[in-house]
């Protein structure tokens, strides 16, 4: 625990018992932890941190650590002021675009995956994302982790909504805390990270120079304009929370297998794995899953499975059904 100081075990357990204690005699100390406790209360005395001969006291954290502390922030400033000039060793050693204008382009794929990592890692406000179709993971769960310090709004176009790969991911998203929101149709995919960095293609898809390569954004006009352009969609777009709650299922109780269909949705399951599952033709599956969108009254897997975690419709973890799949 206080490794931090520089303490090794001996001198944390000396000094928390004298923290804890009180005054302790120096005798006690050396019967208790032998003839090291000797350069242990040397080294906390050169510390600040205990006071006294016979007894040894403790010494008040917040006065003793303070010219520690003082030291450490000393240190902390001159690391910050070295970052830039690290950063700038990194990008050339690996052929990363220098950081000069408000936008650089990206042409390698490695370039990209290290800027859209570079993105989620150091935003610590908010990460605005527009997902379209096809989708395609960057990194891990579509690149956000499990502890992301920042808030997260995703908007997803309707047809990303259809590959399973991708509910995966936003399930994924959701259950970090992300918010997700539906619209008909986006242009282009972007990713903002604390409107410091974003990223979005360089060519909107299906034009005639589209190639794959990307356009790093820093703070200036353009970053503007695409912010600008998050919160308008995002005000205009659909919560996906609330896409099935006007519908409610027919008064006839769902099949057990219609509910493990449901359970194996809301995880994210593709056609091909809930054949296995089930043990069904494709066409059974693709029909099965058709007549719940219908009698739930949604138009997507990713809704049908929003609707039935929303009506309880999806077996407990440790229920007979979902053990059995």
């Amino acid at each position: 625990m206080l490794e931090i100081l520089g303490l090794d075990q001996l001198e944390q357990e000396v000094y928390l018992l004298l923290l804890a204690s009180g005054p302790q005699p120096r005798p006690d100390l050396l019967d208790q932890y032998g003839q090291q406790a000797h350069a242990a209360l040397t080294s906390l005395r050169k510390r600040g941190l205990v006071m006294g001969v016979d007894p040894v006291r403790a010494c008040k954290p917040s006065l003793g650590l303070a010219p520690a502390m003082l030291e450490w922030q000393a240190a902390l400033e001159r690391l910050r002021a070295l970052l830039p000039d690290m950063d700038q060793l990194f990008l050339q050693a690996n052929h990363v675009p220098v950081e000069q204008g408000s936008v650089d382009v990206l042409a390698d794929p490695a370039q990209m995956r290290e800027a859209f990592q570079r993105i989620h890692d150091t935003a610590r406000t908010e990460v605005l994302a527009f997902h379209t179709a096809p989708f395609k993971r960057m990194i891990g769960n579509d690149g956000i982790p499990n502890l992301h310090l920042a808030c997260c709004r995703i908007i997803v176009e309707e047809e990303v909504l259809d590959d399973p790969d991708a509910v995966a991911g936003l399930q994924h998203s959701e259950g970090i805390g992300c918010e997700i929101r539906m619209t008909k149709h986006l242009d282009h995919k972007m990713v903002i990270g604390d409107r410091q960095l974003g990223m979005v293609p360089q060519y909107p898809a299906r034009h005639p120079d589209e190639d794959g390569s990307a356009l790093l954004i820093r703070p200036g006009t353009i970053m503007d304009v695409l912010v600008e352009q998050f919160e308008r969609r995002w005000q205009a777009a659909m919560p996906v929370g609330s896409v099935a709650q006007g519908a409610r299922p027919s008064e006839a109780p769902m099949s057990d297998e219609d509910l493990k269909i449901l359970w194996l949705l809301t995880r994210g399951a593709s056609d091909r794995q809930l054949q296995r599952g089930l043990m069904l033709s494709d066409r059974t599956v693709r029909r099965r899953i058709e007549a719940l969108m219908e009698r739930c009254g949604v138009t997507t897997r990713f809704q049908l499975g929003v609707y039935a975690a929303q009506h309880k419709l999806v077996p407990a973890l440790d229920s007979p059904l979902s053990q059995a799949s």
